[in-house]
């Protein structure tokens, strides 16, 4: 049984003392204003998860927005595991930077510039558009 429907047996009873009834009546108010307070705070709740939830999310387009910046300059910046050292023949070239080719920077070309970090020579490449 729900308290309320309880406290207001208890006080529409006959045989109960009037002070007590009095009592019991403010017990009553005090339960409808806790009662309300938890309704409202239930609500509080409910918007705080939310925003949380949003929150979350947020961060986790944040963090791979992160990770794929990282990813582009580890791309520019660490060896390309395709490249062969034209030297010593290992897949062990590291690009150093990137330019306009010389020549046919118009059409797009550029120059890798490369330094092997096994034999430790440095040599360039052309890299198309």
């Amino acid at each position: 049984m729900n308290l309320l429907k309880e406290i207001q047996n208890l006080v529409t009873d006959r045989s109960i003392n009037p002070i007590l009834r009095e009592r019991i009546l403010l017990l009553k108010d005090s339960v409808v204003k806790l009662t309300d307070e938890n309704g409202d705070l239930k609500k509080e709740v409910l918007c705080l998860k939310a925003e949380v939830r949003h929150l979350i999310e947020k961060l986790s387009q944040k963090e791979k927005e992160m990770k794929n910046y990282i990813t582009q300059i580890e791309q520019n910046t660490v060896s390309d595991p395709d490249d062969k050292c034209p030297y010593c023949k290992k897949y062990t070239g590291q690009l150093l930077k990137i330019e306009p080719h010389k020549t046919y920077a118009d059409a797009g070309f550029k120059t890798g510039f490369y330094e092997c970090s096994n034999c430790h020579k440095q040599y360039d490449k052309e890299i198309g558009n």
